[in-house]
Formats: structure tokens, sequence, C-alpha cells
């Protein structure tokens, strides 16, 4: 992402954190994601949440995780987070120049990646690969369209970029350096989703 864009959407995040916190409250926490993924892991992994956000799914995260360590781009959310979980391990940082603790065994991105554009989505997988214990996973949720486009998005929150996929470029971002275990196609509200499983090869 270019980084006036990014400048704007982090903007837009650390101003409206409150707001949006709220708003996604009404939504909930992904607990059916999370049992998903805890079913393909040993008990007590180590676990990394990229684009925490207000930590809503952290909490739940927290639950199954050995350890568990959490960031966003957004100071204004991390401090939700942080506020949410006293004790939990969060800090403020850009996934896409984030440093992947080696021996990790899952990292897990609820509606994070949709920020960034592809070509940013296949390094970070690439970062993931490197630091994920052999059969660690990868979940990612990202919106839906049938190609893959960029759109800006004005609304009473501010200014965000958004990255839709399509099936065969989430396919091509992580390669075969991934074998996909589960994807499902969901609509929530006006907005079409996929949520992907992936683990290590």
């Amino acid at each position: 992402m270019d980084e006036s864009h990014k400048k704007t959407m982090v903007q837009t995040y650390d101003s409206s954190a409150r707001k949006l916190a709220e708003y996604f409250k009404g939504i909930g926490s992904r607990t059916m994601d999370v049992e998903l993924i805890q079913a393909f892991l040993d008990p007590k992994p180590n676990i990394v949440e990229v684009g925490c956000g207000d930590g809503r799914d952290s909490v739940e995260l927290a639950k199954i995780a050995g350890s568990f360590t959490a960031f966003d781009i957004s100071e204004g959310m991390i401090e939700i987070a942080q506020e949410r979980m006293p004790d939990g391990d969060f800090e403020v940082a850009d996934m896409e120049s984030y440093d992947f603790p080696q021996g990790t065994d899952a990292v897990v991105g609820f509606a994070s990646f949709l920020h960034v554009p592809k070509e940013a989505f296949t390094d970070i997988a690439q970062k993931v690969h490197a630091a994920l214990n052999d059969g660690g996973l990868l979940y990612v949720s990202v919106k839906k369209r049938d190609s893959y486009q960029g759109e800006v998005k004005v609304d009473d929150f501010g200014e965000r970029l958004f990255y839709f996929y399509d099936l065969p470029t989430l396919r091509e971002v992580v390669g075969d350096q991934f074998e996909e275990l589960y994807i499902d196609e969901q609509k929530i509200g006006n907005t079409e989703w996929y949520s992907v499983l992936w683990r290590k090869q």
C-alpha cells in the first residue's frame, strides 16, 4: 500500500477507534473461527494475531494459546485492546514490516489482510511461512469480489483503503508453500467474505 493511503487509514482508525469498537461489538467475537483453528493445533500453541484491532477476537485466541502476541498499526485500537486485556501482549506494528517470531504455531488475521495489496500479502505470507513451525497455520478473512481490486471507502468513520480478493488471487499469493485446509464463504450485511485456513507445507 502506498504511504499516503496508509497514513490516512491509520488516522481514520486512530480517530474513530472508540466508535469502531462500539460498532464491532454488535458483530461479536469470531468464536466459531477460533474453535476451527484450535481443532488443527496441539494444545497451548504459540499464536500471533495480525491486525487485532480493539482486541475483541484476541480474548478468544488467548484462551486457547500457550503464548499469545497481537499487533495492529493503529495506536488507538491497541489502546482499547490493552484495556480489554490488561495482561495481554499487544504492540503497535505494521504487518508489512513486522518480524514474525520463530516457533509460531498459528498466524491469524481476521479482516486485516484486506488492507494490503496482493504484492504485500505475498511478502507477508513468505515471512509467515519462514516463522511457522512445521505444520503451522495461517488463517485469514478478506472481503470477496469476483476479481481482485482495491477500493477507497469513505464513511462516518473516515477514509479507508480495502482490497477485495477472489479465490484464485488468494491461492496465488500464498503459493504452493501452504496446503489449503478449509475455505468458507459468508455474507455479513452487504459484504461477502472469504475465510481461509492454510497449513505450512
